[in-house]
């Protein structure tokens, strides 16, 4: 495990978050290199919960300028709400991100204006029948 600090003191960071570079500030996603395709996509979400599933059970990938991204799995789905989201859709359709990051609302109001930023991460249930 890696250290990092919030406002109570030092953390403890996973091993999948670990070599990430903190001080680099905020990205709305992070892609697998060449030949890499990670087995699960894991949201995480600006309170410090995740969520992970995995890509062998996606069944559908939605992307609309104006709703954001939509990932539907056999028991719910995933929606990114957001700006700039279509390099985060096109690396999802690759099976290729790693992860997907809401931000915070300073991460947001920095974020220049072309970078992609994920505002809110939704989960819901599909209904049976539906």
């Amino acid at each position: 495990m890696s250290r990092a600090f919030d406002r109570d003191g030092p953390l403890e960071l996973p091993p999948s978050v670990a070599g990430w570079d903190w001080a680099a500030g905020y990205r709305a996603f992070d892609e697998a290199g060449e030949g890499a395709a990670p087995p699960m996509l894991e949201f995480r979400r600006k309170t410090g919960s995740s969520l992970a599933l995995g890509y062998a059970w996606l069944a559908r990938a939605e992307y609309d300028p104006a709703a954001g991204i939509t990932l539907r799995y056999p028991d719910g789905y995933v929606t990114r709400l957001g700006r700039n989201l279509y390099p985060v859709y096109a690396a999802i359709l690759r099976h290729r991100a790693r992860w997907v990051w809401e931000a915070d609302r300073p991460s947001t109001a920095l974020a220049g204006d072309g970078e992609p930023v994920v505002e809110a991460i939704l989960t819901g249930v599909v209904p049976a029948g539906g």
